[in-house]
C-alpha cells in the first residue's frame, strides 16, 4: 500500500489518498494523518507534499512517528516543503511585503491552510534522519506548477533503532511490571496481552528510565512486548500455571 497524506487536491492513482479537511474530489480517507488508522510496518511507500509546514513542531514529531510506524522496513518517504531560506529572500527582494508573506505564512484561507513552521535543506536532513531515515536525495528543486524553489527529499527506512544500552526488566513482584531502563529520545510503546485470549490487557506509551504496570492479574499467560517505530524490541511469555 502507498498512502499519500495531506493530498487536498493532489489525488495520485494507486495510493490511498489521505486528507483532514478535503473528503471530496477523490480522496480516499478522510483522517488526521498525526493518528493514522494502519496496523505497523504495512505501508509499502508514504508521499507528503506541501504538508509538514502546516503543523507545530509537536505535531511534527508526532506525524514522523506514525509515519515510521506504519512503513515497513526499507519503505520510502518523499517529501516536498517550501524552502523557508527562499521563501524568506523572495519577501525581502519583493515589492508587495504583504502578498509575499503568504509563501511564509500559508494564504490562510480555510482551515489548515496555515504554516507553522519552515525547513531548509540541513534541518529538513536532520529530522529525517532522527526518525530513522537513511536520505537518498535531499535537493533544492523547481515546483512543476507554481515554479517555485522546493526541498524535495526522499528517504528510506532503516532497521537502526535509536537504541542505547536499552535494559528491559519485566517482573512479577508488583506484577506485572515492566520497566525501561537505558537512554534513548524516542517513546517506547509497552503491550501487555493475554496470551489465551490474545486480548491486549494493558497499552502505553512509555519513555526511558519509567515502569508501568496492568492493574489486572487474573490471567495465566501472559505476553510483554516492547515496540519502538513499530518494530518489537523486547517480548517475554509468561506462564503463571
Amino acid at each position: 500500500m502507498r498512502l499519500n497524506l495531506g493530498c487536498g487536491n493532489d489525488i495520485k492513482e494507486d495510493y490511498i489518498n489521505i486528507d483532514k479537511f478535503n473528503n471530496t474530489n477523490g480522496v480516499d480517507l478522510n483522517a488526521d494523518i498525526i493518528n493514522l488508522p494502519f496496523k505497523d510496518e504495512t505501508i509499502d511507500e508514504v508521499y507528503i507534499s506541501h504538508v509538514m509546514e502546516h503543523f507545530s513542531f509537536d505535531d511534527v514529531s508526532i506525524i514522523f512517528k506514525e509515519i515510521n510506524r506504519v512503513l515497513m522496513i526499507g519503505g520510502d518517504l518523499e517529501i516536498y516543503v517550501p524552502d523557508f531560506q527562499t521563501c524568506v529572500s523572495d519577501w525581502n527582494d519583493s515589492d508587495d511585503k504583504w502578498k509575499s508573506l503568504e509563501r511564509i505564512f500559508g494564504s490562510q484561507s480555510h482551515p489548515g491552510n496555515y504554516h507553522f513552521c519552515g525547513y531548509t535543506l540541513e534541518t529538513l536532513k536532520k529530522i529525517v534522519e532522527d526518525f530513522n531515515f537513511k536520505i537518498c536525495e535531499n535537493v533544492l528543486s523547481e515546483n512543476a506548477v507554481s515554479h517555485d524553489i522546493e526541498i524535495k527529499c526522499i528517504a528510506n527506512k532503516t532497521d537502526n533503532i535509536h537504541t542505547s544500552n536499552m535494559n528491559f526488566v519485566f517482573n512479577m513482584d508488583d506484577g506485572p511490571r515492566l520497566t525501561i531502563k537505558g537512554e534513548s529520545n524516542y517513546d517506547f510503546r509497552v503491550e501487555f496481552i493475554d496470551a489465551e485470549t490474545g486480548t491486549m490487557v494493558h497499552s502505553t506509551i512509555l519513555k526511558t528510565n519509567n515502569w508501568t504496570t496492568s492493574n489486572r492479574n487474573d490471567f495465566n499467560k501472559l505476553n510483554v512486548r516492547v515496540k519502538q517505530f513499530g518494530k518489537i524490541l523486547f517480548d517475554c511469555y509468561v506462564n503463571n500455571c
